[in-house]
């Protein structure tokens, strides 16, 4: 599954572009990412967190990263943010 399409997967409407009756399935994760911290080997939530209500996309999902290997295991990834994601 490339990010673009977890992307489109987030969107408030699915299929993206069209004013759908249902959001795509993964529309609302990123409100639960905001309150994780660690790193990808030690993620755990935050006791008590609940997202700003200021910021209530908290951290977006949007296509454009790229995975990072070396010798076949995961490192990282890359992406650059923009204006828009289209």
């Amino acid at each position: 599954m490339s990010t673009r399409t977890v992307g489109f997967l987030a969107q408030s409407h699915y299929p993206p572009g069209i004013d759908a009756d249902h959001a795509g399935p993964f529309f609302g994760q990123q409100e639960m990412f905001t309150c994780l911290s660690g790193t990808l080997a030690n993620v755990r939530p935050i006791s008590g967190c609940s997202p700003d209500p200021n910021l209530p996309n908290g951290i977006t999902i949007f296509p454009g990263g790229f995975p990072l290997y070396r010798n076949g295991v995961l490192i990282g990834a890359i992406g650059i943010s923009g204006d828009g994601v289209d």
